[in-house]
């Protein structure tokens, strides 16, 4: 499989690339990668907002493509948390 765009998490050994089938987080240390949100995306990466000045916190937003059973076209925004106690 092929990761694309890859995108260094603020202040965390981790990067997020999308590739395959959804987007995938790659502990850079430990050489290892994993699904982490199976979703139909574009030809974009996500992004990262750090949202705290005393934590490793941060917010990734990423877009999904979706189509109903009349071929009409969503793109649907998402965003996941990353809290630095369950990182």
């Amino acid at each position: 499989m092929k990761l694309l765009d890859p995108i260094k998490c603020p202040e965390l050994p981790y990067a997020i690339a999308r590739g395959g089938e959804g987007y995938y987080l790659v502990n850079i240390e430990e050489k290892r990668v994993q699904m982490l949100v199976e979703a139909t995306h574009f030809a974009t990466q996500g992004f990262c907002i750090k949202t705290s000045s005393t934590r490793r916190d941060f917010d990734f937003h990423f877009l999904s493509l979706s189509v109903d059973d009349d071929a009409v076209r969503y793109e649907n925004h998402h965003h996941l948390a990353f809290r630095e106690d369950i990182i």
